[in-house]
């Protein structure tokens, strides 16, 4: 693996097919490494710009474990209930952070002389606003990214949550937030790129941390939007995630052309099949020679390869790059990592080495 750091985005065109489920599962892959599949174990910061549905932080990490200890900034938690009271009660995440720091006066001055700069020295204009923000701006208390850093200690997992909708003020937060603005007027991808070096610099510094390679997990907003627009930015890789009916499939088609038209890039694609196939199905009789279990698993499969099939027939380079996990039951209840054992957690370390391929193959 490459000993740099490097962004994957994921996205989907709609909600509820699994999207954050896929992006945890793959974090704790990267975290924990996988020796014999040629993945290292790397620094891995997962950033939520779903601002409509946070869920990042609602994943357990050490859930299996006996020991807890979550951080954020000089606080200590060892329970996973006392970090989400703490996310609960306090403006912690991403959409605060930005939220407080474009309703900032001065940053709104510094912005329109560094966007008047641009016109004449865009390399000046990109260095200054660096320094500013790095050396000026996040050295203020009110300001300072790292007090929105959530560390899972014994893991090298660090979440950059966009913010919990149970705080008093988020819903107002988020529907005040003008992304257009925010990229217009505000140098809005600049200033994250400044969040995320800034937090990345800081993890490096910690103990034990500083050889590791660095992985971010962007989540994306679902559909299409300024928010997801930046996420394709910003990355390196692009993971789609979706399923099998109708609405996902006319929704994952339209995301997978997009890429290749507008960005040029080709994408991964994650679809999450619900886990009927392994469900008995009641029945009272049967005439036939199979089962209606049996038929459903015949038609089922039948349906996903007829999708795969046309997926990959309009860009021939998806052969190698659709990997099939299974949206379990026990997904619908509650934030879910996948057994060890299981088949999803394969396609999902397939699904990693390929895109660790990909690095390589760019050098």
């Amino acid at each position: 693996m490459k000993k740099a750091t490097k962004i994957i985005s994921f996205s989907s065109s709609k909600g509820g097919v699994g999207r954050t489920m896929t992006l945890t599962n793959c974090a704790k892959i990267y975290s924990e490494g996988r020796d014999w599949a040629g993945i290292e174990s790397s620094i891995t910061l997962l950033v939520d710009f779903d601002f409509h549905a946070p869920g990042i932080h609602y994943y357990d990490f050490l859930s299996e474990d006996k020991s807890k200890q979550y951080q954020i900034f000089k606080s200590t938690f060892t329970s996973y209930k006392e970090l989400q009271t703490e996310l609960n009660q306090s403006k912690i995440g991403i959409a605060f952070l930005l939220s407080k720091i474009t309703n900032n006066s001065e940053y709104l001055k510094k912005c329109e002389q560094f966007i008047k700069l641009m016109e004449t020295s865009p390399e000046k204009a990109t260095a200054d606003f660096q320094t500013y923000v790095l050396k000026d701006l996040f050295i203020q208390d009110d300001y300072n990214p790292l007090k929105h850093l959530i560390q899972i200690k014994s893991k090298s997992i660090f979440i950059l949550p966009a913010g919990s909708p149970n705080h008093h003020e988020y819903n107002d937060t988020i529907f005040k937030f003008d992304w257009l603005s925010f990229i217009n007027k505000h140098m809005g991808l600049y200033l994250i790129d400044c969040v995320v070096y800034a937090l990345v610099e800081h993890i490096k510094e910690l103990p034990n941390f500083s050889v590791k390679p660095v992985r971010i997990l962007l989540d994306q907003q679902a559909g299409i939007s300024v928010a997801a627009a930046i996420n394709r930015f910003l990355a390196d890789a692009h993971v789609l995630v979706g399923g099998f009916n109708e609405q996902n499939k006319a929704g994952l088609k339209a995301l997978v052309d997009g890429y290749f038209k507008a960005y040029k890039s080709e994408p991964w694609v994650v679809l999450n099949q619900y886990n009927l196939r392994s469900i008995p199905f009641d029945y009272t009789f049967d005439t036939s020679d199979k089962s209606p279990h049996d038929r459903f698993k015949k038609e089922d499969e039948e349906q996903r390869v007829k999708f795969i099939k046309a997926l990959t027939h309009a860009h021939d380079s998806l052969h190698d790059k659709i990997f099939v996990t299974e949206f379990v039951s026990e997904a619908v209840q509650k934030e879910h990592f996948h057994s060890s054992e299981k088949t999803s957690i394969n396609e999902l370390i397939k699904l990693i080495v390929s895109v660790e391929q990909s690095f390589i193959d760019k050098i």
